[in-house]
């Protein structure tokens, strides 16, 4: 699970939506706000129903892709708003999710 100071709040995710910098990757779509002033960076993942309809498939992929972000301790200092965009995340396993998160951050640079 991920601290409190790591979790983005509605009022941020609001933020982000409206003045954030979309992106794509092979599994995910992101948005991002800079914020160098803080001291760890924020996330928050979506998963559709449309993803999987049952539940416990859509908390299985969440926990694996907060654990990955959670890894990366030296990431960008932002906030991110994750949504997946196909099952194929469901398959993939830690170490490939961890890799495709740290090289869409580094981009971002």
């Amino acid at each position: 699970m991920l601290k409190k100071c790591q979790r983005l709040n509605s009022s941020e995710v609001k933020m982000i939506s409206e003045r954030g910098v979309k992106f794509e990757t092979s599994n995910f779509y992101i948005k991002y706000l800079s914020c160098p002033n803080l001291k760890s960076s924020k996330i928050a993942v979506n998963v559709s129903k449309k993803i999987h309809k049952k539940a416990v498939v859509r908390n299985k992929i969440k926990r694996r892709i907060k654990a990955a972000f959670q890894s990366l301790t030296n990431t960008k200092k932002a906030k991110f708003i994750l949504t997946v965009k196909n099952l194929n995340v469901y398959n993939l396993r830690f170490e490939e999710i961890r890799e495709e998160l740290k090289a869409a951050i580094c981009d971002l640079d």
